[in-house]
């Protein structure tokens, strides 16, 4: 909140500053030129405000004018990481991220660092629909970038939208399953898994819990390594067991071959179903 001062002595100063942190630079420089603020700590305000303004009408100009989209978005993202905002300027520095996260979203040059980087200010911010937004967008553009699957997945939790939340969780993990993705990891019960079997296994055993509904696997995504290959083949083979059984069919052929696959995910299976 702008603090509020005498409108009658104070009244530029006032809308000199609402002027700021609505982005408009030049409107609210040139209404803080007639501002004559009564107390000292609003007059050395006046002039953190001014440079502030200044300094932000440039870059946003050299922004706009700069014909490489991605050189102008990373000039203005190391500007505003390195630039100590005053207090009563901090509505400016929200509407600024909002307005870089906006502006990844709107561009089909989506950079997929760039964008992680916005992501987790506004997530530091808690702005997390907008975060959650720019999230998505990024996997269009980046289908390939699995790792982004837990960031989308934490802030969907953080959001309330638990069931897309799962839903993408189970794909991080059986697209990127990596330990120095758990810190994005707000579902407590994948987490209890983590501690208990493979980062491998934890979507197959999330789905033999009923943690989570099974999600289809992109049949064109590689594998990287022998054991993670058995552990998506393992989790399909769950998955057309749990079909198979809920429509009343015989799920033994996929019972089969799921022990030679995943011998201790059957014994598991065995017991919770059958």
């Amino acid at each position: 909140m702008i603090e509020q001062l005498n409108l009658f002595e104070n009244g530029e100063f006032i809308l000199g500053i609402n002027l700021l942190n609505e982005l408009k630079w030049k409107q609210g420089l040139q209404v803080l030129k007639k501002a004559k603020p009564v107390e000292n700590k609003d007059k050395l305000f006046l002039k953190k405000a001014t440079e502030a303004g200044a300094y932000w009408e440039a870059k946003l100009t050299a922004f706009e004018q700069n014909e490489d989209a991605q050189e102008a978005i990373n000039e203005l993202l190391h500007c505003y990481k390195n630039y100590d905002f005053p207090d009563r300027l901090n509505a400016a520095k929200q509407k600024l991220l909002q307005y870089m996260a906006e502006w990844m979203i709107n561009k089909d040059s989506l950079d997929n660092d760039t964008s992680v980087q916005i992501f987790s200010l506004l997530k530091e911010e808690g702005k997390y629909l907008l975060a959650e937004k720019l999230m998505k967008a990024c996997l269009q553009k980046h289908p390939k970038a699995f790792e982004n699957y837990y960031l989308l997945a934490q802030t969907e939790w953080l959001n309330g939208h638990s069931a897309e939340s799962k839903k993408h969780y189970l794909q991080a993990f059986l697209y990127y399953p990596d330990r120095s993705m758990m810190r994005y990891v707000e579902f407590k019960e994948l987490k209890a898994l983590a501690e208990k079997h493979s980062l491998y296994m934890i979507p197959a055993y999330a789905g033999l819990k009923g943690l989570a509904r099974f999600v289809t696997i992109n049949d064109q995504f590689q594998s990287f390594d022998k054991k993670h290959n058995a552990a998506l083949r393992a989790y399909k083979l769950l998955k057309k067991c749990h079909t198979t059984l809920k429509a009343k069919k015989d799920p033994l052929p996929y019972r089969k071959k799921l022990k030679q696959v995943a011998p201790e995910l059957l014994v598991d299976y065995l017991n919770n179903y059958e």
